[in-house]
């Protein structure tokens, strides 16, 4: 391993993590990585028809992210993540050296209406039913996993992201920019 640090920003489809995750990329000097980009293409068309991938291209996808952590990572890298599943959760915060996570939540509605408003994104909004049926809710032992709403603006998610990674030693004062 030779990944420093991985910071996965986790919610279901539409909550703002890939925005979150190059902010917070780019105030810490790390590398963001969208996990979409390791979907294949197949996976990509499930998604755009509505549907969620099935466990064998789910199980697919996570092991390229773990592969890309493990081998090819390198420094602090934020990577925007579903996170729906719990064990999958599990194993790409093992596949780093040090591993913490923010998952964004928020009401359904909320959600929806984020969905619906976005225009070049392949999943589509019928996504959202079948996303919240699939999502697994933290499990006692995912204690480096810290929660932030999808209702508060990027700036103060950002901070307080920002602090958690301060209180678990991630990052000194002098290291944001």
């Amino acid at each position: 391993m030779n990944n420093d640090c991985t910071i996965l920003v986790m919610g279901i489809s539409a909550t703002g993590k890939s925005t979150l995750a190059k902010a917070l990329a780019e105030r810490v000097s790390g590398s963001y990585v969208d996990a979409d980009d390791f979907h294949s293409e197949a996976a990509k068309q499930v998604m755009q028809d509505g549907e969620s991938i099935d466990q064998v291209m789910r199980a697919h996808w996570i092991t390229r992210l773990s592969d890309y952590l493990q081998h090819e990572a390198s420094g602090i890298t934020v990577l925007a993540y579903s996170g729906l599943i719990a064990a999958q959760r599990k194993q790409l915060m093992a596949a780093s050296n040090r591993a913490i996570g923010l998952l964004l939540t928020g009401e359904p509605s909320v959600i929806a209406e984020r969905m619906n408003a976005r225009k070049s994104h392949f999943a589509s909004p019928n996504m959202l039913t079948s996303q919240l049926a699939l999502f697994e809710p933290l499990t006692p032992d995912e204690n480096l996993i810290f929660t932030l709403a999808v209702e508060d603006a990027t700036e103060q998610q950002l901070a307080l992201a920002i602090n958690y990674m301060k209180t678990q030693g991630i990052l000194t004062h002098e290291a944001t920019n």
